[in-house]
């Protein structure tokens, strides 16, 4: 029984860390996952362009160190979760495992394996599920406005790295690539680059039908805080930490702990 509760009382300390909750130890290990997502991303745009066989290796290194702590990252909210089969199948889960695939397949040079590493980039919308991940520093409007702007850089990034991997003859680095995707997600099409394969052109129709959906679904989202915030005051909980109260609140709607009157009264 005693080892059962310990083991438990581990798993619940997991669980805390993984998902950001109000500790020290939760903020760092987003923090330090967040990092090794823009190292190993900046590894790939690094490898378009030329350079030496020494930076070579020790950026293919410095990938497969990241990787591994990725699957371990992955095993670890797997076993929180309990091995529930269900978990996999999560969108998140699914994004951690495309991450970590490469991994597997280091030693080839396939394609397809390059382009997993793009998605890697998507790590990173975990970091925008809730304020926790911002130090708890960040109002509900702001961390949306964050999101919409990094769903747009993630759909740039994505579409930039694809672009490359089939039209490294008309983009040779990631800039030109980088350059075409904000030409054609803004339709300012100058037509001075387009892709001439199948591939490229299907990728091109795909980043401007992701725009059209994307971008105006998160602007909805912004519009609606922005209505519920002319009704709304930031007043942060002493107890539970919630901070979106109504105006005339003097109570936490989460917990039921008194207000500070100051703030009660507006």
């Amino acid at each position: 029984m005693a080892k059962s509760s310990r083991l438990e009382k581990f798993r619940n300390y997991c669980d805390q860390m993984l998902n950001f909750e109000r500790t020290a130890y939760g903020r760092a290990y987003a923090v330090v996952m967040a990092l090794l997502v823009l190292i190993i991303c900046a590894n790939f745009v690094i490898e378009t362009y030329p350079i030496s066989s020494q930076l070579y290796d020790w950026l293919r290194l410095s990938d497969r160190l990241i990787s591994v702590i990725f699957l371990f990252d992955y095993l670890l909210r797997w076993w929180v979760k309990r091995f529930d089969w269900r978990y996999p199948f999560t969108p998140m889960a699914i994004v951690d495992l495309v991450s970590i695939l490469p991994l597997f397949f280091s030693g080839m040079h396939w394609q397809f394996v390059r382009v997993l590493r793009i998605f890697r980039i998507l790590r990173l919308l975990r970091m925008f599920k809730d304020k926790g991940a911002f130090f708890g520093q960040i109002t509900e409007l702001r961390l949306r406005i964050l999101k919409i702007l990094f769903t747009l850089f993630c759909l740039l990034f994505v579409s930039s790295g694809l672009m490359y991997e089939v039209e490294q003859d008309t983009f040779p680095n990631f800039f030109d690539a980088f350059y075409f995707s904000i030409v054609t997600l803004t339709t300012v099409g100058y037509g001075d680059v387009v892709p001439l394969s199948l591939e490229g052109k299907f990728i091109a129709i795909l980043m401007i039908v992701s725009g059209v959906l994307l971008i105006p679904w998160q602007l909805m989202g912004l519009a609606r805080i922005l209505v519920g915030d002319i009704h709304k005051r930031d007043v942060e909980c002493p107890k539970c930490g919630f901070n979106i109260h109504d105006i005339d609140a003097k109570h936490c709607k989460v917990c039921g702990e008194l207000l500070p009157k100051e703030d009660a009264r507006g």
